[in-house]
């Protein structure tokens, strides 16, 4: 029986975690995924540009330049 040469157990273990960190790291870009078109669908028909981000969440700008959190944009805001 062969044994394994220090640079393939190496090798071995480093695949091994990169494995392991897709695993973990796919459902966090799946969901990001998720609520970067959602944001994007539901400020589509307002004409008003949108900015998602994993910490911020969706922004809106308004027409002044105000970007602001999509929670807190009321109808006055969007009406010309």
């Amino acid at each position: 029986m062969r044994r394994r040469s220090r640079h393939g157990e190496l090798l071995g273990l480093v695949l091994q975690l990169l494995v392991i960190g897709a695993f973990i790291v796919a459902p966090f870009a799946a969901i990001a995924g998720v609520d970067y078109l959602g944001c994007k669908s539901r400020w589509a028909q307002s004409a008003l540009p949108t900015s998602w981000g994993p910490i911020q969440g969706c922004l809106v700008q308004l027409r002044d330049g105000r970007l602001v959190p999509e929670s807190i944009v009321r109808e006055t805001d969007i009406r010309p």
